[in-house]
């Protein structure tokens, strides 16, 4: 199954810069009903359904993070992750 993971400019302004559960793609993993999220520069992993998941980030997911982490303005944006329970 296709999950679609927006990551919204509320998840933008309420992140928090270098934490990995609590920055805006892990606020918008939460939103989807993801718990125990750890999404570092590399790696996203999480509890999804009662499976754990885990994956490698697209490229333009580490640059959003790198950019996001660095100060640097990042827009909402949409991530689709496959193969999900």
């Amino acid at each position: 199954m296709r999950v679609k993971v927006r990551i919204k400019r509320s998840h933008i302004k309420n992140g928090r810069r270098g934490s990995h559960s609590t920055c805006p793609y892990a606020l918008a993993i939460r939103d989807i009903g993801g718990t125990n999220i750890d999404a570092d520069g590399k790696y996203l992993t999480f509890t999804y359904k009662r499976e754990h998941i885990a994956r490698v980030h697209t490229k333009k997911v580490c640059l959003f993070i790198r950019n996001f982490d660095d100060g640097v303005p990042v827009k909402p944006m949409t991530v689709i992750l496959d193969g999900m329970p």
